[in-house]
């Protein structure tokens, strides 16, 4: 119910989507949304709490309400998102999954708490991390330096009908697996209808897990989202291929913590994508918001939907079928259908206050040791991270060319890789 609803609502905002839309919810939904999600957010809460779980909460209604909201929401922050910096992105992320992982290891209120603690944790959260970076850097940069477009990343159709397709992908394979690994997890380890043991395992995982890539995307500016990409497909590679175990009765946890992981680092992934449109193209993003958002639900709702039936008819005769289609899928799209190069392309979220830095630094090395203007494009790109590849396509230059032009910048500099370089430009004095 809830992914039906918000993937119509999502849909909705694609074929509705632009300023006139944004302007009517800006004046009456959102304010409205707001105050409505809290006070749902407060009645799921408190009410099993009160009632000691004797009165049911219609959860249904409670999740498609909850879940419509969220959308409303998630487009408005998706708004304030963009405008962060990289840094406080990856803070807001973090600290909203620290927030909603807490929840779900302390009360138990099914699905709900997801979708209506994440509707007022992301937004709060962005809100805080938007105030506080405004007044760090205030005074440190006029609004009329920064410029008014970026490097576009022009997401063209067929890009957008690849990753539509990847979003749709990963969200049946997570909601399949993460629901089933659920199930064995609470028949398995507990009789109980909830299991703190495993829920609190899964939180200080999925912190650590947050954390991890937190420090890697905040802190390393030549950090690729494909790198990211890759761990997404690696966990959920790994939590398939454990399927036949855990149905055996063995290692249920590690199954489970892998799949909540992947889910974790795929919402950091989509939710950063989105975000990036959002500052890049501000005027195309509703509608890329709705088809992102619209496409990971309508996933969720067909991993919901097979997962209903998938636990009746499981069993060890065809349970390694169902595994080899999974991983040929994922496979599949992660090597042809939406790749890591794919990934680095979309997301172009380099801060406005490094990228000035980094280049004055790359032609401060360049006046020193006299490189040529191609020589000095050839090593920013070098201590960027990309490849030979990647350096052809950019600069049109054939293969021969651009190992001449390394070959001649790695002997001026005198230096044999790219860890080399990048000490002599963090060296360099930019003034």
């Amino acid at each position: 119910m809830p992914s039906l609803v918000a993937a119509a609502l999502a849909c909705l905002v694609i074929f509705l989507g632009g300023r006139r839309l944004f302007a009517v919810l800006e004046r009456t939904v959102k304010p409205l949304a707001l105050g409505v999600a809290m006070a749902l957010m407060g009645a799921v809460l408190v009410l099993p709490l009160v009632t000691r779980n004797s009165v049911s909460v219609t959860g249904d209604v409670v999740i498609a309400v909850a879940g419509s909201l969220s959308v409303l929401l998630y487009l408005f922050w998706m708004q304030l998102f963009g405008r962060l910096s990289a840094q406080s992105m990856f803070l807001t992320l973090f600290l909203s999954q620290v927030l909603t992982c807490a929840i779900n290891a302390i009360i138990s209120i099914a699905n709900i708490y997801t979708v209506v603690a994440t509707s007022i944790a992301l937004p709060l959260v962005s809100t805080i991390c938007l105030r506080v970076g405004q007044r760090e850097h205030a005074d440190e940069r006029p609004s009329s330096e920064v410029p008014a477009s970026q490097e576009g990343h022009g997401a063209s159709t067929l890009m957008l009908v690849k990753l539509a397709a990847i979003v749709f992908a990963w969200g049946v394979i997570d909601h399949l697996f993460r629901s089933e690994f659920d199930a064995f997890m609470r028949t398995q380890v507990t009789t109980s209808p909830f299991a703190v043991a495993y829920h609190a395992a899964a939180f200080v995982v999925v912190v650590a897990a947050v954390a991890f890539a937190y420090a890697l995307l905040a802190y390393r500016e030549r950090f690729q989202f494909g790198h990211l990409y890759r761990m997404i497909f690696l966990l959920g590679l790994a939590s398939i291929l454990l399927l036949p175990i855990v149905l055996a009765g063995q290692a249920t946890i590690v199954g489970y913590t892998c799949s909540v992981i992947m889910y974790q680092l795929v919402f950091l992934l989509v939710w950063v994508i989105a975000a990036s449109v959002f500052r890049d193209s501000p005027t195309h993003a509703p509608g890329f918001f709705g088809l992102v958002y619209g496409f990971w639900s309508l996933g969720s709702l067909g991993g919901a939907l097979f997962s209903s039936v998938f636990v009746q008819h499981l069993t060890m005769d065809n349970v390694h079928l169902i595994v080899f289609a999974a991983v040929l899928a994922v496979a599949v799209g992660y090597a042809v259908m939406f790749t890591e190069a794919d990934a680095n392309a979309l997301v172009q979220i380099v801060p406005y206050k490094r990228k000035a830095p980094f280049k004055a630094k790359c032609q401060a090395v360049a006046q020193e040791y006299q490189l040529s203007p191609r020589e000095t494009e050839i090593a920013m790109l070098i201590a960027q991270g990309r490849d030979s590849a990647h350096i052809e396509k950019k600069l049109f230059l054939s293969r021969s060319t651009v190992q001449t032009h390394r070959m001649h910048l790695y002997q001026k500099l005198d230096i044999h890789n790219r860890q080399e370089l990048l000490d002599i430009i963090e060296a360099a004095d930019a003034s």
